[in-house]
């Protein structure tokens, strides 16, 4: 009969465990629908019926603007709007830490250009809306492509 208890016992440790490594630690309603969920130190998105919008694999996402970067270590993957609607970044665009947003439609983000003899890193902005890099010059000591807002 003890046996038959401590079986139980772990058999309920056991589930409430399991639950709690495929539930998320925390989500918020984001409107529209949509709720941001958040598991261990990865964030996703998901629909108010838990169907995945976004997969649960990237840094924070922050909206600002109507739109959120995916972003994933540290490498701009992709944008999502307010709705749910996804646009791929092609490329490999590393986002400045202090400015990981959408700000006045662009993205301020860096990226190096190699050659035979060396490397450099360049500025750049990619726009939101169509995902095309301009370059400006690295502003110097700081190494920030601007200024906060």
């Amino acid at each position: 009969m003890k046996i038959i208890i401590a079986i139980i016992l772990a058999m309920g440790c056991a589930s409430v465990a399991y639950s709690q490594v495929l539930g998320y630690s925390d989500k918020e309603d984001l409107g529209n629908g949509l709720v941001k969920v958040k598991s261990e130190n990865s964030y996703g998105i998901m629909d108010k019926n838990d169907n995945v919008i976004v997969s649960v694999e990237y840094q924070d996402i922050v909206f600002r603007e109507g739109r959120a970067l995916l972003i994933k270590d540290g490498y701009l993957r992709g944008i999502v709007d307010s709705i749910g609607n996804i646009k791929e970044v092609n490329g490999e665009y590393k986002v400045h830490p202090k400015y990981k947003y959408v700000s006045e439609g662009f993205i301020p983000v860096s990226f190096t250009i190699k050659n035979l003899l060396k490397s450099m890193e360049k500025w750049g902005y990619v726009d939101a809306n169509v995902g095309i890099i301009n370059l400006i010059p690295n502003t110097g000591n700081s190494g920030s492509p601007c200024t906060p807002l």
